[in-house]
């Protein structure tokens, strides 16, 4: 069996990445996730409906670790705000709460 040897590569001008670059291209995935957020929140809306609080809970696990991830910290404390919520069966706070995910300031990176 033979081993397989990985071999760094020097990176040149021609290879090294612009920092104008790569801010377009992190700018461009923030605005992809914050487009997404609605269809997140009516998912959310939709399982929270139905009473189904475990894949309530696994949407915003995924909400809140992706958004912090991003940099959208008022996102993610708002995921973990309806977790709190639906783990003290308050499903009205729940829903009030994830109505207000989209709200135009919770989508400022910090």
């Amino acid at each position: 069996m033979r081993a397989h040897h990985l071999v760094a590569h020097p990176m040149t001008e021609h290879s090294a990445p612009n920092s104008g670059d790569i801010e377009q291209e992190l700018n461009a995935l923030l605005n992809s996730f914050t487009e997404r957020l609605r269809s997140r929140r009516d998912a959310l809306l939709l399982v929270l409906r139905r009473g189904d609080t475990a894949t309530a809970q696994r949407l915003l696990h995924q909400l809140e670790g992706t958004s912090a991830m991003y940099g959208l910290s008022a996102v993610s404390q708002r995921a973990s705000d309806i977790s709190d919520a639906l783990n003290q069966s308050d499903l009205r706070a729940a829903l009030a709460l994830t109505r207000s995910l989209c709200d135009p300031e919770l989508c400022r990176a910090a």
